[in-house]
Order: structure tokens, then C-alpha cells, then sequence
């Protein structure tokens, strides 16, 4: 286990752990325009080009474009070596016109990166012909891709090429994620579904993330050092803004509760940790509960029963929304009234 970060849990209050969704930065994508100078509207290509970055520069994007058209082979490497450094989340291609397969291959070979081809919609220019081309390759080749077809202008079209690259920036971000384990490892697991087994090593082979392993002690033993004052801070603190809601426990028992709740983001701030799974049913059953619900509405994915298959989709899906995503079962289904009811414990 790592070595024990001694935060203060005043800080824990006032700085917020490392976090998956929220405070993402915005998808950024690399964009470059190919054009051969010997083909039909070459002279266009450029006008085309700005047309294009204008579109997707309304969106929420961090667009990185190619500071020219490129037409030669050593001009796509020079350009996508420079959206490399630039550290890049996919690639977008729009051909002005129809040119090499080779030049728009160097540069997705240079990035090796998830990427969007644009052709445009001219019939001289021949540019949805090299697209459909391209594509065939890339499927070939095993390299993800996706194929649009519009004005450069079309604001459609770039909303298309937009949520291609939030999704290829969510993937790259999984691959360095770092994901707590607070329980038993999942071969030790008796008591939850076996669906929520894992393997360790293939799940850090097939998605990239690393999982943090701790036992349930270590939660309780963080739980432990936090001061009262500090809780009951954070218990007013909720009161006050008109977020407690109604209290039917005992004091000792909110007390404890946000305890927990202190420790587990302490946890993950000190272990630099983007999400967590806690192991509690059945023998600590409302261990994490209080803690799931607070930290989802502070953008923190915490999975309960020690599910690392579920934490791991609520990433995803809180990534991709921007809101918070929660696990729900089927308790009933009310066939009069067309209603299924699902919830949680959580």
C-alpha cells in the first residue's frame, strides 16, 4: 500500500480530490486539411479550411488545427508531430479535395489516435471518394474512426466531429485513471453478484486503469482521525445552504457518517485516485452510503458493494454528460400504469 498522506482534514473540506467528470478539460482535437494542388478547387482549399475550424471553434472544444493545408506526405508528419506535442485526444481530417491515401495515413500513423474524416460535398473535388477509401483502410488496419459528410461550415457536421473526440478523450482518460478498491479483492468476494468479479491485470490490459487496492480498514482507521469539528462543520455547512434535507437518525450516527464521508475524499486526494469502490454489503452495510450521494453532487464517482464493472460505467457516463450518473435496480413493474420502479439503496 502506498505510504500514508497526512492531510489535514480541514483541507479535505476546502480542497476538493482528484475528480473524474466536472472538472475535466475540454476534448482536444487536432485538425488538419489535406488538399492535393494538382486536383480539381485546390484553389479552395484554404477557404475551406477556416471555414471548418470557424465551425467547430463554437463548440466546446480545444481545437488544435494545422497552422496550413497539407499536401505532401512530409508536411502531414510535421503537422501531426506538432498535435502530438500538443498532447491531442483524436484527429480530424477533412479533404478539400481528392489526394493520397499515403498523406492522410502519415499523419494518422504519426498520432496514432482515434480520428474523424470530413469530406466535403463537391462533386469535382472527389473528397468523399478518398474518405470512403481511407475508412476501408482503417478498418483493415484496426484504427478507430468515424466519417462525416458536409459543408465545412455546417455546424451539424462539427457537432458530429465534437462528440467523436468527447468520447476518444473520455477513453484516453480511462487509460491513466487510477480507481480505489476499499474492500476485499473481488476473488475473495462470497456475498455481492458474480458479475462484479474482475481481473485485475485484464482490466488494466483492455481499458488502462489501475486499480488501488485498501483494505476496509484502512477506511475506518481514516475515518477515525477525523476531528468532530471538522465534521460538524461540514454537517452546519450543508444545513445552512438548505442541503441536509430531513435528519432521522441520531446525531452520532450524521456524525459518523460524514466522517466516512471526509475520509473517503481525503483518501482519494492523498492516493491521487479519480474514483472508488467501496465494499460494503454485507458486513458494512452504509458505510459509503451518505458519501455516494454528497460526492456525486461534487462531480466524485463512488461506487458502492465493491463494484469496479459499475464505478467504472458511472465514469463513463458522468464524462460523457456532465451529470451525475448512479446505480439503479427494477423493484417493481406496474403493468396498469406502464411504470417500472428502480432505485437504490445508495
Amino acid at each position: 500500500m502506498c505510504q500514508r498522506a497526512h492531510n489535514t482534514y480541514t483541507d479535505a473540506i476546502k480542497t476538493p480530490p482528484a475528480t473524474w467528470s466536472y472538472s475535466m478539460n475540454a476534448p482536444r482535437l487536432g485538425f488538419i486539411t489535406v488538399a492535393s494542388p494538382i486536383e480539381a478547387e485546390a484553389d479552395k482549399a484554404d477557404q475551406r479550411m477556416n471555414a471548418a475550424v470557424d465551425s467547430l471553434k463554437q463548440l466546446l472544444l480545444d481545437l488544435v488545427p494545422a497552422d496550413s493545408v497539407v499536401a505532401s506526405q512530409t508536411d502531414a508528419i510535421k503537422a501531426a508531430t506538432k498535435l502530438r506535442e500538443r498532447g491531442v485526444d483524436a484527429l480530424a481530417i477533412m479533404a478539400a479535395n481528392w489526394t493520397s491515401d499515403a498523406i492522410l495515413l502519415s499523419a494518422i500513423n504519426t498520432l496514432e489516435l482515434p480520428v474523424v474524416l470530413w469530406a466535403v460535398p463537391y462533386p469535382a473535388t472527389y473528397s468523399l471518394a478518398i474518405i470512403q477509401h481511407v475508412a476501408s483502410l482503417l478498418k483493415e488496419i484496426g484504427v478507430k474512426y468515424k466519417y462525416v459528410f458536409g459543408e465545412p461550415s455546417d455546424i451539424r457536421v462539427a457537432k458530429q466531429v465534437a462528440e467523436f473526440v468527447k468520447i476518444a478523450s473520455v477513453v484516453k482518460s480511462l487509460k491513466t485513471a487510477r480507481i480505489g478498491l476499499i474492500g476485499p479483492r473481488p476473488t475473495w468476494r462470497v456475498a455481492g453478484p458474480s458479475d462484479t468479479t474482475y481481473d485485475e491485470i485484464d482490466l488494466s490490459r483492455r481499458l488502462g486503469c489501475e486499480i488501488v487496492h485498501f483494505e476496509t480498514s484502512a477506511l475506518k482507521l481514516e475515518a477515525q482521525r477525523v476531528p468532530d469539528e471538522d465534521a460538524k462543520k461540514v454537517i452546519e455547512g450543508m444545513r445552512n445552504a438548505g442541503l441536509l434535507g430531513k435528519v432521522e437518525v441520531k446525531d452520532s450516527v450524521l456524525l459518523g457518517a460524514v466522517k466516512n464521508h471526509l475520509a473517503i475524499k481525503n483518501m482519494l486526494r492523498s492516493y491521487v485516485l479519480n474514483a472508488a469502490a467501496i465494499e460494503c454489503y454485507p458486513e458494512h452495510v452504509g458505510l459509503p452510503c451518505l458519501s455516494v450521494s454528497w460526492s456525486a453532487d461534487e462531480g466524485l464517482v463512488i461506487g458502492c458493494e465493491g463494484d469496479i464493472g459499475s464505478t467504472i460505467v458511472a465514469m463513463l457516463m458522468q464524462s460523457l454528460t456532465g451529470k451525475a450518473a448512479t446505480i439503479i435496480e427494477p423493484f417493481t413493474v406496474d403493468e396498469s400504469k406502464n411504470r417500472v420502479l428502480i432505485g437504490h439503496p445508495c
